[in-house]
Parts: C-alpha cells; sequence; structure tokens
C-alpha cells in the first residue's frame, strides 16, 4: 500500500522558540508530543535551503539547492515537470496545497501548478459554500434576491447568505465587518486551513500527498487571544505603529529593543499554529489513518529579532529574506514521523539535516526504505539578497543598501564534537566559521573557507527556472503587507 503524504510547514518559525529545541516558554507543546511518538525522529540540527519563502519552497520541492534552481524572486518561475508533488501524481497520488502564502498559491512562480487542488487565501466565512463574487463573475451584477435563491438552491444555503452579507459589509460598511465575531470573520489561521486538508483528504479514493503551510507565526503577528499568553494589547499597537518590520531598525529610525519585545507576540502564533498542528494530527490518528502516512513537520526559514549577525559585521538578523545568514533565519525545528513498516533510523539525529532532501525522503518511503534528512556530503543554504521590489522599501529607510543587497551561502558540516555544527558562510565575498552548538548558542572561530569555496563553486544551473510574468495589484498588495515590498 502506497503511504499518504503530509508535509507542514510553519511558516517563519525558527528552531530557537521550539519547545524540544530549548524554547524556555511552551510554545509548541502538541509539536514536543508528537516528537516523542514511536517511529518519529526529531532533527535537532535541521536548515532552511534559504531564508525566505519562495527559494526555500522550491528547493524543498525539487532537491535543487537555491544555487541551481535559481528561482529566487518573483520575476522567475519554476518549470513544470521538477517537483516531487508532480512525481507522485504520476504515480497516483492526488495532490494538493493548502496556504495563504500567496507564493504557493497566487504568484505565478510555478509552485501552485505542482498541485492538482490548490486552496489558497481565505476571504470569505465559509470558503467552501456559495460565493458572490464567483455568482456576479457568472452571471453578472444581477440582483440580491437571484443571489438568495442561487444560495438556497445550494447545499449549504444558511453559509452562502452569510458570505453574501460580509461581502457586502466589507464593501459598503468595512468598519462593521471587522467587528463581527471572529468565528464569521475571514482569516489565515491555521485552523481554517486543517479543516479545509480533513475535508479533502476524507473524499480521497487513493493515496494522498498534500503540502500544509500555515502562516500564523508569519508577520503580522496575530495571535488570536486565546493564544496571546506573552504579548499583549501594548505590543500589538506597537506593531501596528511600525511601517517597516525590518528597514525602519536597520535605518535606525526605531530601536532594536522594539523589535526584540515583538517575540512576544510571535510566540503567541507560534502557539496557535501548533494548537492546530495538533487538531491535524489528532483527526488523522482518529480515522486511523496516521499511521499510513510520512509526515514531516517543519519550517521554511526562521525569523529574526534583532540577533547579532557573525556573518555580517555589525549587523543583525531582522525579519526574514533581507539578506545575511545568521542562525535564526537558518536553523529550523523538523520532526518527521514514518509510516508503518517503515522503522526510522535515529543515530544521525543530531547530525546536520536539510530540507533539500524531502523528495529523496518521499522516494525512499515509498520504496518501504528508511530514508534520512541528512544528507553524505554538507548540508548548503543560501541567502539572495534583495530583489527590485525589496530593494526599492529598503531605501526609504536605509541609506546604503549595498551590504543587504549581496546574496551569499552556507555550508554545515558536523564537528568532532558529537552535536555541534560548524558553519562556514560567505556574504559578498567575506567567509566567516561558527561552531553551533544549539539553537541559542554559536560562537565564531579561526579557520580556512577553501573547502566551502570550492563546494559552492561546484554548484551549477540546473536549467529548471524560467522568466515569470508581473503579479496583480491585489497580490503585490498582500505581499506588501506580509513585508515582501
Amino acid at each position: 500500500m502506497q503511504p499518504n503524504v503530509l508535509l507542514v510547514v510553519l511558516d517563519s518559525v525558527r528552531a530557537r522558540n521550539v519547545g524540544h529545541l530549548g524554547h524556555a516558554e511552551p510554545t509548541t507543546p502538541c509539536l514536543d508530543a508528537f516528537a516523542g511518538r514511536e517511529r518519529s525522529v526529531r532533527y535537532m540540527n535541521a536548515r532552511a535551503p534559504g531564508t525566505w519563502s519562495l527559494p526555500s519552497h522550491v528547493s524543498m520541492f525539487t532537491g535543487y539547492h537555491v544555487r541551481e534552481h535559481g528561482v529566487t524572486g518573483r520575476g522567475q518561475r519554476l518549470q513544470q515537470g521538477h517537483t516531487v508533488w508532480e512525481t507522485l501524481a504520476e504515480g497516483g497520488y492526488d495532490t494538493g496545497v493548502f496556504s495563504s502564502n500567496p507564493y504557493l498559491t497566487e504568484v505565478d512562480v510555478g509552485l501552485r501548478d505542482a498541485f492538482e487542488t490548490v486552496a489558497g487565501r481565505i476571504d470569505l466565512p465559509y470558503p467552501s459554500a456559495g460565493d458572490p463574487r464567483e455568482f456576479v463573475r457568472q452571471h453578472g451584477t444581477s440582483s440580491f434576491l437571484a443571489y438568495v435563491q442561487h444560495c438556497l438552491a445550494g447545499d449549504q444555503p444558511i453559509r452562502g447568505l452569510v458570505n453574501g452579507a460580509f461581502e457586502k459589509l466589507e464593501r459598503d460598511l468595512p468598519v462593521v465587518a471587522e467587528r463581527l465575531p471572529l468565528s464569521l470573520q475571514p482569516g489565515t489561521s491555521g485552523d481554517r486551513y486543517v479543516d479545509r486538508v480533513l475535508r479533502w483528504t476524507a473524499a480521497q479514493n487513493g493515496p494522498w500527498a498534500a503540502c500544509v503551510n500555515l502562516m500564523d507565526a508569519h508577520h503580522p503577528y496575530e495571535p488570536r487571544p486565546e493564544f496571546d499568553r506573552w504579548g499583549g494589547d501594548r505590543l500589538r499597537a506597537l506593531q501596528s505603529d511600525i511601517d517597516s518590520h525590518a528597514w525602519e531598525f536597520v535605518g535606525g529610525q526605531r530601536p532594536w529593543w522594539q523589535r526584540r519585545a515583538l517575540e512576544a507576540l510571535y510566540d503567541g502564533a507560534i502557539r496557535q499554529a501548533d494548537t492546530a498542528v495538533g487538531g491535524l494530527l489528532d483527526a488523522l490518528d482518529e480515522r486511523e489513518v496516521l499511521d499510513e502516512t510520512l509526515v514531516v513537520v517543519t519550517s521554511d526559514h526562521g525569523e529574526g529579532f534583532g540577533e547579532p549577525d557573525p556573518t555580517r559585521s555589525g549587523h543583525r538578523a531582522v525579519g526574514h529574506g533581507n539578506g545575511g545568514l545568521a542562525e535564526p533565519l537558518l536553523h529550523v525545528p523538523l520532526v518527521v514521523r514514518y509510516p508503518d513498516g517503515v522503522e526510522p533510523a535515529t543515530s544521525r539525529e543530531t547530525a546536520p539535516a536539510t530540507l533539500t532532501r524531502f523528495p529523496e525522503v518521499v522516494s525512499g518511503v515509498g520504496d518501504g526504505e528508511v530514508a534520512s534528512f541528512v544528507p553524505d556530503g554538507p548540508v548548503l543554504a543560501a541567502t539572495t539578497g534583495l530583489d527590485g521590489p525589496m530593494r526599492n522599501a529598503a531605501t526609504e529607510y536605509v541609506d546604503d543598501v549595498g551590504p543587504h543587497e549581496a546574496g551569499g551561502d552556507a555550508i554545515y558540516r558536523a564537528a568532532e564534537e558529537p552535536g555541534v555544527v560548524r558553519k562556514t558562510s560567505r556574504v559578498s565575498d567575506s567567509w566567516t566559521t561558527q561552531l553551533v552548538r544549539d539553537a541559542h548558542t554559536a560562537y565564531a572561530i579561526e579557520a580556512e573557507s577553501a573547502e566551502a569555496a570550492e563546494t559552492v563553486e561546484s554548484l551549477t544551473d540546473a536549467g529548471v527556472g524560467e522568466t515569470s510574468g508581473e503579479v496583480s495589484t491585489a497580490v503585490a498588495d498582500r505581499l506588501e503587507d506580509l513585508g515582501y515590498a
């Protein structure tokens, strides 16, 4: 029997804020418990391929390093036929992606094309019921009574009517729409996408493969009140007052303590995402589907809150995708649970691991073999510098964006001491080496960089990228809201 495949990406969640990786606050009780289950492996030294969503997801889906696939901005797109999802579809799987991340479901960068089912941004209270905008597209600007009759003829009449009322309120009286109960407001919280995944998986008759990207912990950090255990109204007000969550700090318009303070909201957002993941895994377990599924829970990149960045002297890690290779941006959680019939090998869980091996792990498990996220050689990661829109946003606050524009590379190898990682990194032409002991502790050492330079220089263009088209104004606005100016 072919196992199902479930990839859960906790967007922007870094290792140092995860419970089983040493965080002091209980942000991830569900993931921590899942990591301790039979046939689960928790990788202590997993690294993301890149420092922001697009290049990291392309690497996860294809197995190519960022320098090989070259899809590093909205001006490029991945050609069809190179992802693990398309390979699975050819083997009889139903495939789906569920996320409000525009790079996965809206922007024409080739990622949405890898899936048969694409469930993107939820902007109506009940996305599976009647959609008033779709009704207008098909029937023109008919009367409201015509839409009511359309809803009454459907299988979810009340929910369709609520969608119609919300659309009218949001268009004509947005202030009133914002004051509706949270249960009736559209949103991007993880539990909304978990519901869609569970409905979709229940409808499948054969093996399925799903990517679920939860954006709860992505900026802006807006945990619901029941999860906002460490933040509060004052921090929410501070966050709302900040125009650029990265460049105002880099440019000196705001003190760094304010960026650090927002980590409290971030922790609550992680707790919210963790609860959604727990609900998803529990539901699959109750259906007796979990043991038939390869489950991978990880993140596409981390997040910076002003930590020093040894890869760039005098700089700090802030947000993500803004240059630099500091550990808060690359060290991510990775928990893997193997299906029945595949016993995991746990002897290498402290070795450097990379999400780029996801396609190989899927392939191995499909053949009933143990497959690890630890490669035979070094683990590679890259930062791509600033694309045009990000550069334009930076120049509003920073006099000299030059230090942030250059790309860079990081090469990880196991150090002699067990569990310790040796990291050699380059931004522009400057090389540094660190020993990384855990998600919280790293320090610089003197070392040669020739081997690392040779590793980077050996990478060649895989020829899987091509030029992309322009994004719509609405999608561009959503990208800007997420910090991708």
